[in-house]
Parts: C-alpha cells; sequence; structure tokens
C-alpha cells in the first residue's frame, strides 16, 4: 500500500510503502492499496507443460516508479519489416551445422590418412 500522512515535525505530506500486513490508523491522510509487479521465470517443454516456474531471485526495483521493472534477459529481433521476424541464433543455424558437418569429414579425413609412408622394395 501507498501511505500519505502529515508530518507533525515538518507539517509536510509525506508518502511511504508499506506491506500487506500494515493495519489502518486514522492519523493517514489516505492509503491506497496497489500491486506491484514482479517478474517470474520458467521453462516451457511442448505446447502445454510448465516447469521451474518461480520468482526471479534479485529484481530490479525502482524507488520512483516501482512498477516499472526491467528484464534480465535482453533479446533481438532481426528483419521484421517485410517479412516473419528471426533472432539472429535461427539466422546462423544453418552456419553452425554446416560446421559441424565439415568438422566431421575433416576428423574423418584425419583418421584414415596415414601420414608419410616411405615406400620400399622388399623384393
Amino acid at each position: 500500500g501507498f501511505v500519505t500522512l502529515l508530518n507533525p515535525e515538518t507539517g509536510e505530506v509525506e508518502e511511504f510503502q508499506v506491506d500487506e500486513d500494515y493495519k489502518v490508523t486514522d492519523t493517514e491522510q489516505s492509503v491506497e492499496w496497489d500491486w506491484i509487479i514482479e517478474v517470474w521465470e520458467g521453462y516451457r517443454i511442448g505446447d502445454d507443460m510448465y516447469i521451474g516456474i518461480q520468482p526471479i531471485e534479485y529484481q530490479h526495483i525502482s524507488a520512483d516508479n516501482p512498477n516499472s521493472q526491467k528484464l534480465p534477459y535482453t533479446g533481438v529481433v532481426y528483419n521484421n519489416t517485410n517479412s516473419k521476424p528471426r533472432s539472429l541464433v535461427s539466422m546462423m543455424k544453418p552456419l553452425q551445422y554446416m560446421y559441424i558437418v565439415v568438422w566431421y569429414r575433416l576428423e574423418l579425413a584425419l583418421s584414415r590418412d596415414k601420414g608419410k609412408v616411405a615406400v620400399m622394395d622388399i623384393t
């Protein structure tokens, strides 16, 4: 809750936050109850299975505006002007697959290679 009250020493109006266990007294000018946004994380498996759903441990909360949360993940969407949006990771997948195949072929070629072999006439 957001409590607004008049400070008797200074005569100024002060506002501060209280938790849900706060008991309202008659000294407040107003008490406004509101939800503060909390960021949660979890994993989705398939279309309908969710695991590990929990609030994020360290949340960045501004003192000026407690409902302006900053997410801990940063993502970028590339090329969403005239086509379906694609991430940079999905654009690099074909190159990663080609890289893996080329290195596998190189390992096979190196395992077949016997190196330089001296040719000797043993007759």
